[in-house]
This record gives C-alpha cells, sequence and structure tokens, in this order.
C-alpha cells in the first residue's frame, strides 16, 4: 500500500509538473535543454534542436537566455534543485537519529535521485570527463554541497569511533561513483542478468546492497 502511495503521489507531482511546462515556456525550455546537453554533450546540443523539441520559437529561447553557455547553467540548475531535499534541512530532520544511520539515509536519497534524474548525472559525467571550464561551477553550486555534507557525516563517524580512519577523499572518490554512475551502464546488467535497474524495487534493492557492501567494509567490527 505504501508502494502504491508513493508511486499515485509521484504520478501527480509529474502531472503537475508537466502542466507547469505547458503554461511555462521558460520552464519547458529549461526541461528540453537538460535532456538535450546530456544527450548531445554542451558543444553537440544547440539551441535550434532545443527551441524545436520545445515547441518554442528560437527567439524565444534567445529572450529568456543571452548566450548557450547560460541555457546550459540555468538547465543545469533547474536539474539539480531536487537534490536540495537530499541534505538541505536534513541535519534538522534527522537530528534525533545517529550519524551512522544519517550517513545511510544519505546514500539512499543520492541512489534514488540518480535514478530518478538520470540527465543531470549524464552532464555531470560528461564535463567531469572532458574536465571542462563549466565543471569548476558545477561543483561550487551543486556537486560540492553535497559531497560535503556526506564528508561532514564521515569524519564524525571517524571522531566518534564508529568509522575507519580512511582517507575521506577517497572514501568519496569511490562513494560517489558508486551511488549515481553505475546507472549508466545499466543496460548491461539487463542484458546479462534480465533485471530492470530502473525499477522501484530493483533501486531498492540496489540500495540495500550499495549499504550492506560499504558499510561493511566501512564500520569497525565492534560496532
Amino acid at each position: 500500500m505504501k508502494k502504491l502511495a508513493n508511486s499515485i503521489q509521484s504520478n501527480k507531482q509529474e502531472i503537475a509538473r508537466f502542466k507547469d511546462q505547458m503554461s511555462n515556456p521558460r520552464e519547458r525550455i529549461l526541461s528540453i535543454a537538460l535532456h538535450v546537453f546530456a544527450e548531445r554533450g554542451f558543444e553537440g546540443a544547440t539551441t535550434v534542436e532545443i527551441a524545436r523539441r520545445a515547441q518554442v520559437s528560437q527567439p524565444l529561447v534567445h529572450y529568456h537566455f543571452d548566450s548557450k553557455e547560460e541555457l546550459w547553467r540555468a538547465a543545469v540548475d533547474h536539474g539539480f534543485s531536487p537534490l536540495r531535499a537530499v541534505y538541505v534541512g536534513a541535519a534538522e530532520e534527522m537530528r534525533d537519529i545517529g550519524t551512522l544511520a544519517r550517513l545511510k539515509i544519505m546514500v539512499r536519497r543520492v541512489v534514488r535521485f540518480a535514478a530518478e534524474h538520470q540527465a543531470i548525472v549524464q552532464i555531470t559525467v560528461q564535463e567531469s570527463v572532458q574536465k571542462s571550464p563549466r565543471l569548476s561551477w558545477l561543483v561550487q553550486n551543486h556537486v560540492g554541497p553535497l559531497q560535503r555534507e556526506l564528508e561532514r557525516l564521515l569524519e564524525a563517524g571517524q571522531q566518534e569511533g564508529w568509522a575507519k580512519p580512511l582517507p575521506i577523499p577517497y572514501v568519496m572518490d569511490i562513494l560517489m561513483p558508486a551511488t549515481v554512475s553505475s546507472f549508466n551502464t545499466s543496460a548491461v546488467s539487463t542484458e546479462l542478468y534480465g533485471v530492470e535497474m530502473h525499477t522501484p524495487e530493483a533501486l531498492e534493492t540496489r540500495s540495500d546492497v550499495l549499504v550492506e557492501i560499504f558499510f561493511q567494509g566501512l564500520v569497525q567490527t565492534a560496532h
């Protein structure tokens, strides 16, 4: 029943978002631009294609955004906006539970975000591979704040003694790709094992497996 209720709520949110996009050309442009940038990369994307797919005129795109660079940043802001719910206010929301439980919850939230927002994950991967000037902006404004929150919980765990004293940059370099990047190759798992990794059931199982493997390696035996 809980899964059904969540599914109904998700569908309502998608319908509301679709209606908002149809009545708000700027929002529609941003939504389409996000997917075009994910598919084509920054260099391959054009405002002509974005306008065509958004069903607006190209002058309207330029009316809202002075350049492709500005449109890219606005689209990335648009795509990352749901991620703020992962960590903004999390300290208050989870203030009555320990840091280990908080960290596990945060990891599960990131896995869910990555599964539901593949376009923004793809853009992040593209800019990381290219090491473009846009990467610094992306890290400073979006990726960095999330990772700093995870780092803070890891540091607290090391101080409390439940986390092994492993170098945090290396832990994060393993943890973050494990939470997001493998969705880009999930078709391989589907081909090999017949498992569709994007279903709600598979997503929940994936979170369980990641938390089990990662934290059993991270947490001291006594804990």
